[in-house]
């Protein structure tokens, strides 16, 4: 993933003349990229439910699930490995999903707040290079575990379309599509066939 002089240089001077920019534009979605997300969406929630996730699962754990799959997508940008990395977004993005519907939030919800036109992102979001991206990701999720552990609906709402808007953007930076990781994420945890136990505890 090449970092460019003449980007870094456009990018410092994009971050000094405008903190936060509506980025909206760069996070377009066709219906049916929107429909096949929340389609999958709804099969990762039922798989969650059927692993008794969502009614023995911590919103503290699943946090904590999310601060390790970041963990690992930082790892694939850092050796450059395309195909772990996009095993990560997907993976990030399913964690997303789980935790966002222990809070009441839908996917197609947090997508929403991301694409309409009303969120303002930092310009590294689109502008910087990959590992910009996932600083920016550690920065949000550090936000979201606090709001999680003060039950600040509200920013937890805002920091998973955070998260979700930084995805989306680093995506393409590494020549993938969001849709297609959060997809194969899918394909990969379908047939698990673990489940969590009253005390919290995932028992393969």
């Amino acid at each position: 993933f090449p970092v460019t002089k003449s980007w870094r240089t456009d990018w410092k001077g994009c971050l000094k003349a405008t903190p936060f920019r509506n980025l909206s534009k760069y996070f377009l979605m066709t219906e049916t990229e929107k429909e096949l997300s929340e389609t999958i969406a709804g099969r990762v929630l039922t798989w969650a439910g059927e692993r008794r996730i969502l009614q023995y699962g911590s919103k503290a754990g699943q946090c904590l699930k999310l601060v390790s799959e970041l963990g690992e997508l930082g790892a694939a940008v850092l050796l450059q490995d395309e195909d772990e990395a996009c095993d990560a977004i997907g993976d990030v993005t399913v964690c997303v999903t789980v935790l966002g519907a222990m809070f009441g939030f839908s996917l197609s919800g947090l997508i929403a707040g991301v694409i309409d036109g009303k969120k303002q992102f930092h310009p590294w979001t689109c502008y910087a290079p990959a590992h910009y991206n996932i600083l920016g990701l550690v920065q949000s999720v550090g936000e979201l575990a606090d709001a999680v552990a003060q039950e600040k609906t509200e920013s937890i709402r805002e920091r998973l379309e955070d998260i979700l808007g930084g995805l989306m953007s680093l995506a393409p930076k590494l020549s993938l599509e969001w849709i297609r990781c959060f997809m194969s994420a899918w394909e990969e945890i379908k047939d698990r066939t673990g489940r969590m136990n009253a005390a919290g505890v995932w028992v393969s």
